[in-house]
């Protein structure tokens, strides 16, 4: 009768009359558990009737339905297209009549709108169309009255169809009898009827007089902005319900169903989809409509019509949101925050916040400026219930937090706006040490700009008389691009592809930015700023080897456009393929050596990833030798800085060839980064600064120190072009006596990296020791543990062997374990030697007071000032002490520092 049949081209069941198609025991199994608690419910509320058959009353419920669509009914097969409703979408919308069944009042709201997309000129538009007027003419439907109807045109714009649909479209309004709805939409129905015999007979419209009328006066509506025309109903259909010319379909409160000669939609499929749609969700949106207010509105704009159009746009936005698990539901009624909680705004609000905050946690700092600019600036209800932890073993916050935010205009005394958006601390404690640290968007690179104060050291007590105010001027210098890079030949990443991202627009090519893609997920990034941009793969073998591929039209090409027009670019899926006369060939055969590696006088510049401009670059005369010695160092704080410039003046005396310093940028301050060029020159050294942003998807480190210890081991691979092929790490607490020379000549016997072995020569040291028992010694075994303040990296190697890869799978394993890794830096590279092995390096390449006898100071090459447990003695105090040249070396950099403040 009423019902369909169920198709047998998948499993079904039927559980108390509910369908569960294409599901397994598991499904049908939770579904019996279900059902079950319902009618527990049931008998416990007192809804069931002792007298009546129980399978009826349960079967009433929702979930269950008299006939059958597997597009409609949930499951496996059921439709999971939506209805992508934009601004101007919404608009188009309005403007255009939507039809009332013949059901109750002809001027209410109805909250569920059947949008039916047809082309009269296809094989399933005439009968949809006469399905759908049959549909609306059914006065015994369940959801009738709440029922709304609406048709748009999907073929060509100018076509016999398109003004076939206009005669329909328009007879709603001609005919629309709101005494006699049945009558009225018995013309409706013979207006279609005729019109489809015209175009099946292949006669012209202009034959038939009424029709004709109706056209004309469907073109007046239009040009009267009363009704969309052909081509912008087409338009409409192709964008918001993703159909191509010529496809049929309905779309019901948010959802669309294909209709095809395979799958049909009749009249009774319009009442199943009511029915579901409001089972779902229509049903819970009338509800908030009914006792929501609308004070930003003007009250003669809020119609029936006007709250249709709502409830269809609020269906519509629930479906996106479905699409991205952002999930709705009321709250309890029984969760009160009476004595633990916090309201504000007016209670009827469209915008409802609540929020469960443990109020001594960062997350709560974090969150509180948000939920203050959302209450005090959108008219929202907020409600906040604090929800602390228990038990407590420590301090749970141990910073202070402020947003940049700034929710309204603010105007000067003069009345002009003020955008000067600052982070304000009060209160701050005089006596503790704090450090600053920026937490800026994922895709933004922010340095200090002007700061005379070491921002790592903040000491307010120290601050001079005439200072109130410790000020710190911050810069966004880049947005960040990054994406993921594929062959897509091969299942591997290309690793080690060099990509760079040129300015469009100029006479000349210029690189913005450049760099290499990662093992790891494909991973790159680049630094940019608003703009458009090509990206390319770079010259020379890189650009041998591969070619971009059209993520469109799969052609392949030298170079794509990208467009950064956000603060926070979306990732870039970036699709290459291997030359077909190179698949043979491997990117990093240049690692070793092989022919056509790139050449270090390549035209190819890598200022761009890491932060050289002309500006920050100094080249001092070249030495005889015509061998660059490349050193990494890092440095946060002026203390650590001061240490940075006396190791980098006692490696460059030491050391017979020229050397080249690459130092992290992220973290040097305002000063430094002025002083380095001048410093440079009168010294005699190269240095370039680098640059590297966290990856989103490689565990975060949230201690700046331990940041800074990832920075060290993490990044190799990415940090240092390809022309660069080994790179020796020096701590900045360290003072170097040695040629570092011999250690760059160093054969590490096919050892990506070289480390020193903690001394063990000084025996009232053992009990700290650590690694000689427990975990360590078993995990080790006869290796050494080595010291991480020195060490050695064949670039080259490192590279070939996918050594920063491993290293990066180990991190993310270990890491995320807080009783893991304490000392980042040296644990992490000593853990990974069973994958990653460790050259180690004679012993008097690294002497620490701490570690070593005394009497082998007199062989070392470097000394380090590692932090002394036993006496925990300051390191300048250290310095002075124990390294008897570091009071000459500090005085010469102190007596530079002056003569540049001088100039």
């Amino acid at each position: 009768g009423a019902g369909a049949p169920l198709p047998m081209d998948e499993p079904m069941a039927l559980v108390n009359g509910k369908i569960l198609p294409g599901v397994g025991e598991t499904e049908i199994f939770y579904e019996v558990q279900n059902q079950m608690m319902q009618l527990q419910r049931m008998v416990y509320s007192g809804r069931i009737d002792g007298n009546k058959d129980i399978y009826e009353q349960l079967i009433k419920g929702s979930g269950t339905y008299k006939r059958f669509h597997k597009l409609i009914v949930p499951g496996a097969s059921s439709s999971k297209q939506r209805l992508a409703l934009s601004t101007e979408h919404r608009t188009a919308l309005r403007t255009h009549p939507k039809h009332p069944t013949v059901c109750g009042d002809q001027e209410s709201m109805r909250p569920i709108t059947h949008m039916v997309a047809v082309d009269l000129a296809s094989s399933c538009g005439p009968t949809l169309l006469l399905e759908a007027l049959k549909a609306m003419a059914d006065d015994q439907a369940k959801y009738c009255s709440k029922v709304r109807f609406t048709t748009l045109h999907s073929g060509a714009a100018d076509s016999p169809a398109a003004e076939a649909l206009v005669a329909v479209q328009e007879a709603f309004r001609a005919y629309a009898d709101p005494k006699d709805a049945k009558a009225g939409m018995k013309k409706v129905q013979e207006v279609a009827e005729q019109a489809l015999k015209v175009l099946k007979e292949g006669s012209a419209i202009s034959g038939s007089a009424e029709l004709s009328r109706l056209v004309a006066a469907g073109k007046t509506s239009v040009g009267k902005g009363e009704a969309l025309s052909g081509a912008q109903q087409a338009a409409l259909v192709k964008e918001a319900m993703g159909l191509s010319e010529g496809q049929c379909a309905v779309s019901t409160s948010g959802r669309v169903f294909g209709v095809s000669e395979d799958s049909p939609f009749i009249a009774a499929d319009f009442g199943l989809a009511a029915a579901a749609e409001n089972n779902d969700k229509v049903r819970h949106i009338t509800t908030t409509m009914d006792s929501a207010s609308y004070p930003t509105v003007d009250a003669d704009l809020i119609t029936s019509h006007w709250l249709s159009d709502l409830a269809l746009f609020a269906s519509a936005t629930i479906e996106d949101q479905r699409q991205h698990r952002i999930h709705r539901d009321r709250l309890p009624a029984r969760w009160k925050a009476d004595l633990t909680g916090i309201r504000a705004g007016p209670a009827d609000s469209m915008l409802q916040i609540t929020a469960f905050v443990d109020p001594l946690s960062k997350v709560a700092q974090r969150l509180a400026p948000i939920l203050m600019a959302l209450s005090s600036q959108s008219a929202a209800h907020l409600e906040v219930f604090l929800n602390p932890v228990a038990d407590a073993s420590e301090l749970p916050l141990k910073g202070y937090f402020r947003y940049v935010l700034q929710p309204e205009m603010e105007f000067d005394e003069n009345g002009k706006e003020d955008t000067g958006i600052i982070a304000k601390f009060t209160n701050l404690p005089p006596t503790k040490l704090l450090s600053m640290n920026l937490h800026p968007p994922s895709a933004w690179f922010v340095e200090g700009y002007e700061c005379v104060h070491d921002m790592d050291n903040i000491l307010l007590e120290k601050l001079g008389a005439d200072e109130q105010v410790l000020k710190a001027l911050y810069r966004l210098d880049h947005i960040l691009v990054q994406g993921h890079c594929h062959d897509e030949m091969e299942s591997e990443p290309p690793a080690g592809l060099m990509l760079q991202l040129l300015a469009e627009g100029e006479e000349k090519p210029r690189v913005v930015s450049d760099t290499l893609v990662m093992s790891n997920l494909g991973y790159f990034q680049l630094k940019a700023q608003p703009g458009i941009f090509a990206l390319n793969i770079a010259a020379g073998r890189s650009s041998d080897l591969y070619q971009i591929k059209d993520k469109d039209t799969s052609d392949l090409r030298s170079n794509t456009t990208i467009f950064i027009s956000s603060w926070e670019p979306e990732a870039l899926q970036l699709g290459v393929s291997k030359r077909p006369d190179k698949r043979h060939l491997s990117l990093l055969d240049s690692a070793e050596g092989g022919e056509g590696a790139d050449s270090g006088d390549s035209y190819f510049s890598w200022s761009g990833l890491f932060g050289g401009k002309a500006d920050e670059k100094a080249v001092a005369p070249s030495k005889d030798d015509a061998e660059t010695v490349h050193v990494f160092s890092l440095a946060s704080g002026h203390l650590y800085e001061r240490f940075l410039k006396i190791m980098m003046t006692s490696v460059t005396r030491n050391t017979k060839a020229r050397v080249k310093f690459w130092l992290l940028r992220n973290f040097l301050s305002p000063q430094f980064k002025q002083f380095i060029p001048t410093m440079a020159k009168k010294v005699g050294f190269d240095y370039e600064l680098v640059t590297y942003k966290w990856p989103s998807w490689l565990h975060q480190q949230t201690e700046k120190q331990r940041i800074i210890w990832g920075y060290k081991i993490l990044m190799l691979d990415v940090l240092f072009p390809l022309s660069v092929p080994k790179i020796i790490y020096i701590d900045s607490d360290q003072v170097v006596r040695a040629d570092v020379l011999e250690l760059w000549n160093m054969d590490l016997k096919g050892r990506p990296y070289a480390y020193t072995p903690f001394c063990d020569n000084k025996k009232e040291i053992d009990g700290f020791r650590f690694w000689k028992q427990g975990f360590w010694s078993n995990h080790l075994g006869n290796r050494p543990y080595h010291i991480s303040a020195l060490y050695v990296v064949d670039l080259q190697r490192f590279r070939a062997v996918g050594a920063g890869d491993q290293l990066r799978v180990i991190y993310s394993q270990l890491s995320r374990d807080p009783n893991s890794l304490a000392n980042l830096d040296q644990d992490l590279p000593n853990y990974a030697q069973h994958q990653v092995p460790i050259f180690s390096l004679p012993q008097d390449w690294l002497w620490c007071e701490t570690w070593c006898s005394n009497s082998s100071i007199t062989t070392a090459k470097t000394i380090d000032l590692c932090n002394n447990p036993m006496t925990k003695e300051p390191k300048l105090d250290q310095a002075r002490r124990i390294v008897s040249e570091w009071v000459e070396l500090d005085e010469s950099v102190s007596k530079l520092e002056e003569t540049c403040t001088g100039e």
